[in-house]
């Protein structure tokens, strides 16, 4: 970082992949849209992970939306090995997501596997499964889906956004309270069963 101790910082991560339904563009805008009203705190940054040659010009938008200084990223790819994904988490105060619809969530399991506590939008089937342990954003908004996908899905808007960033921000409890559920949530999830439960439905369709 720029300025200040690392561990004053207060790090908002995004983790995932730099195509359209994941709506980087918009983690960034209302990312920034959040920093400026929350007065523009000196030890506030963004972090994404992601592959940086994908649909979005992640430093062009970070430059249109003035925070360069502020927004950070991973070059090379995506990727990181089972060692280095705990430290990733582990450096973030605070996940969130701006996806279209998500239909499983991997990146939201890790995370809840590192005690990160997240926001994201109560659409997809994001919510079946992670239930409480996220803090939701309601949808409100719905857009097609760029590069010829053309699915129609729903996001949240900027006001709603910073809203709840800025009561995840300015409340150590909050934060507190969602690493507890994700860590519970994380949990529930054992290979054992997965892998039995595979093996049900898959003799099933065989049968």
């Amino acid at each position: 970082l720029p300025r200040g101790n690392p561990q004053d910082a207060f790090i908002w991560g995004v983790v995932g992949m730099n195509q359209p339904r994941k709506r980087m563009d918009l983690s960034i805008a209302y990312w920034a849209a959040w920093w400026d009203q929350a007065g523009k705190p000196d030890n506030a940054y963004l972090y994404i992970h992601t592959n940086t040659d994908g649909v979005w010009d992640l430093k062009q938008i970070a430059e249109y939306c003035g925070i360069r200084g502020r927004f950070f990223g991973t070059d090379g790819g995506q990727v990181l090995g089972d060692t280095e994904m705990p430290s990733l988490y582990n450096s973030f105060d605070v996940l969130f997501t701006t996806n279209e619809g998500e239909s499983w969530g991997l990146t939201n399991l890790e995370a809840a596997a590192c005690g990160v506590p997240q926001i994201a939008v109560r659409c997809g089937g994001l919510p079946y499964w992670a239930g409480d342990a996220i803090k939701w954003v309601e949808p409100s908004v719905y857009v097609f889906t760029a590069n010829r996908t053309n699915t129609k899905r729903w996001i949240a808007t900027e006001a709603d956004y910073v809203k709840a960033m800025q009561e995840m921000y300015e409340n150590a409890d909050l934060r507190k309270e969602y690493t507890n559920r994700g860590l519970a949530k994380a949990q529930e999830f054992k290979w054992d069963d997965i892998g039995a439960h595979f093996d049900t439905v898959l003799r099933q369709i065989l049968d």
